[in-house]
This record gives C-alpha cells, sequence and structure tokens, in this order.
C-alpha cells in the first residue's frame, strides 16, 4: 500500500518458527519499493484476508476475517505513521 509518494507499507502473514507465530507482521519502503526494512512483528493477530486501508486523515484500518457473523475483526493506526495496534 502506497502511504505517500514513494513510501510504501507491507503487511505479511508469516509462519516464522524463530518469531511470535499468529501475528501480522510489517515493514516499510521509503524508495519506491527498491528495498525494504526488515520485517518485524505487530501486536495484531493474523486473520484470513487482510484489507487494509488509508482513511483520509493518513491513518490506517485493517479489516480481517471471513464474512461469517462474529468472525470479523479491526485495528487502526493512531497516527499516520502505520503502527497498527487493537483500538
Amino acid at each position: 500500500m502506497e502511504l505517500a509518494p514513494g513510501h510504501l507499507f507491507g503487511l505479511h502473514r508469516v509462519a516464522d518458527p524463530q518469531g511470535p507465530q499468529g501475528l501480522f507482521w510489517r515493514n516499510e519502503s521509503f524508495d519506491s519499493g527498491q528495498t525494504w526494512t526488515t520485517p518485524e512483528p505487530t501486536a495484531i493477530r493474523s486473520g484470513a484476508c487482510p484489507r487494509p486501508r488509508k482513511l483520509r486523515d493518513g491513518r490506517l484500518l485493517l479489516t480481517d476475517g471471513r464474512r461469517k457473523r462474529g468472525n470479523t475483526s479491526s485495528a487502526k493506526s493512531r497516527s499516520p505513521r502505520p503502527a497498527l495496534a487493537h483500538p
């Protein structure tokens, strides 16, 4: 997802036997994807079908889950910096 010209945000579901399991991981690029920061875990539990969206005020909203009653979650950033956390 492009946050600003040349600033990309990546969100990943990863199975890393050396790191926290069941969490989304994130990284960023500041040069249009030529190089990326080292992926790091977020505090957000990984779910099915992640859908990140950039809100008008610059914050990010992440929803995930299957379209079944009671099986959807969301997280949003508290500032334009994409440090997603549960509300």
